[in-house]
């Protein structure tokens, strides 16, 4: 844990910094892509006003659903004291980025995929932010993985001077991963559902391990994250249904 950056006299969030980084290692992949694809400058700038746009409302996704998963009241305070959680702010920055991609009239296909691999990127060193604030810690553990959060931190505060979980970086790793299969190895077309798959899984999975305040969302078998993952695992496999029975009508066609 080092939660700030000192630089000439101020200091920088690492959490906030790492997202920072994290997002432009996301438009530089971006722009890779737009000139590997000989994608027009009319089109370039239509996606990323799309992408502006879906990340204004990612980021009040973040926060609403933040207070809601909390029980907390939506008041102003809360909104700007509280946290983020990042499955909100995907969720709602996806909504906004279709309905966007539609507006501007730019194919669905090539508008979603095409930004798979900067919104994994750019979510990979976001989890390496969390496990530099403190956040999303998980339970304790003797394995060789684990870590102990300095006093004052919030699993210090929860557990006491233990080892627990990084489940921030577990996340952060796979998330890698998926960013490497992603780029380098599925087809186009599939980016997106791969990413859903394996991240819906992936999270899953990591929620048995994480200790911090999951929230709650229709009952207390799975937490609102788990949830989530069960959708995103859905729709993943619904669009590579999809996939495969478009291509074989196309097939059918020559």
């Amino acid at each position: 844990m080092y939660q700030y950056l000192e630089f000439f006299g101020v200091s920088i969030p690492m959490y906030n910094l790492m997202i920072g980084i994290g997002t432009i290692f996301g438009f530089l992949s971006l722009d890779k892509e737009i000139k590997n694809r000989s994608i027009g400058i009319l089109l370039d700038r239509r996606i990323h006003y799309s992408i502006i746009i879906a990340l204004f409302f990612a980021f009040i996704g973040a926060k609403m659903f933040e207070m809601f998963y909390h029980d907390q009241a939506f008041t102003i305070d809360n909104f700007m004291n509280g946290g983020f959680t990042f499955l909100g702010g995907f969720v709602t920055g996806s909504v906004v980025y279709l309905i966007s991609l539609i507006a501007f009239k730019i194919k669905l296909s090539l508008g979603l995929n095409i930004l798979v691999p900067s919104v994994v990127v750019a979510h990979a060193f976001g989890r390496i932010g969390c496990f530099l604030g403190g956040c999303c810690y998980g339970h304790p553990t003797d394995s060789i993985t684990g870590v102990c959060f300095p006093e004052g931190s919030l699993a210090d505060s929860h557990f006491g001077h233990v080892h627990v979980h990084p489940t921030q970086l577990y996340e952060s790793a796979m998330v890698f991963v998926i960013f490497f299969l992603v780029r380098s190895v599925v087809r186009f077309e599939n980016r997106l559902s791969v990413y859903f798959i394996g991240y819906g899984i992936v999270r899953f999975v990591l929620e048995f391990f994480r200790a911090d305040d999951r929230g709650n969302l229709f009952g207390d078998i799975f937490s609102p994250s788990q949830i989530i993952s069960i959708a995103l695992i859905a729709i993943g496999s619904a669009i590579i249904v999809l996939n495969k029975r478009s291509n074989q009508v196309q097939i059918s066609e020559v």
